[in-house]
């Protein structure tokens, strides 16, 4: 089965990609340091449409490599950021494993306020960046914490107030995480468009709730909003990450990045590129080269 368009192979890069870290730092707020990881394709002289990624809890601006790679070579740019506090300065330097120390760190309301303050304070720094950014078609994407990052930059309430940025086109949560504060109809402003993935094992490596419960996000958004919502069958949270932390590793997981890779890309190109034919290709194919790839 062929894809939108010519030169997708979800089993390797378009072409070769730079990489580069930096860090900024916000004197507005204690001189809080914000590392990234920005993904360019090389010898690029076009404007690129560029995806924010927005680590989980406990990782940082190294994670999801295969997919930050993979859209990058496909003409993107792609910008990894870590927020302090809740990256893996958790773990990193201490005893026992990293998940023991996770769980046991206490994550208060102002430690993810702070985390979307920092997706507001990048915007500001893109010009800064030596790469050619489009910034009138920037996309928002997470795993995880970093999945309800994208979230609430897409309008779901956080504590009853919205932190809604008008900055974006598009989003994908993945590993979408349900409202489990006092807000009133958190998902009632998420009018725009939004991709969500999880998985049929996809538990909170932290709280507990399954796949099912991450399903109220999708359910409980307005249903003029343009969304859609991917179930990996025996997808865990980790694939999504690109690591795999205290999970073992299961036969599907090749697939399962191919998967992640190939609805991302053609996501990204009907809302940051305007490929129409990804939109419909999506809709009506993406299953068929799903149960393709299973055979």
């Amino acid at each position: 089965m062929t894809f939108w368009r010519d030169g997708i192979d979800p089993e390797q890069d378009a072409g070769d990609i730079l990489i580069t870290r930096g860090d900024w730092v916000d004197s507005s707020r204690d001189n809080r340091k914000i590392p990234y990881k920005l993904y360019v394709p090389k010898n690029t002289e076009v404007e690129l449409p560029l995806v924010i990624w927005s680590h989980g809890l406990g990782g940082g601006r190294d994670g999801a490599g295969f997919l930050s790679r993979f859209i990058a070579s496909h003409g993107y740019a792609v910008l990894n950021i870590q927020h302090l506090g809740t990256d893996i300065g958790l773990w990193m330097g201490k005893s026992g494993h990293p998940w023991d120390a996770i769980r046991a760190t206490k994550i208060t309301d102002e430690v993810k306020i702070a985390r979307f303050n920092d997706v507001d304070f990048v915007l500001k720094q893109l010009d800064s960046l030596d790469a050619p950014i489009d910034t009138n078609r920037l996309g928002m994407s997470g795993h995880s914490m970093g999945a309800m990052t994208t979230q609430v930059m897409a309008g779901q309430k956080f504590r009853n107030k919205s932190y809604k940025s008008s900055a974006f086109k598009a989003f994908i949560a993945y590993s979408h995480m349900p409202c489990r504060d006092d807000s009133k109809a958190p998902y009632a402003d998420m009018d725009q468009p939004i991709l969500l993935m999880t998985g049929t094992e996809d538990d909170s490596p932290v709280d507990g709730y399954d796949y099912t419960a991450r399903m109220e996000v999708f359910n409980q958004m307005p249903e003029t909003t343009a969304k859609k919502a991917i179930i990996l069958n025996d997808g865990d949270h980790m694939v999504f990450a690109g690591s795999r932390g205290q999970l073992a590793g299961y036969d599907k997981i090749p697939l399962h990045e191919n998967i992640i890779k190939i609805a991302s890309l053609a996501w990204w190109d009907y809302y940051l590129k305007g490929h129409k034919a990804a939109k419909e290709w999506l809709d009506n194919d993406f299953q068929r080269w799903c149960a393709a790839e299973l055979a």
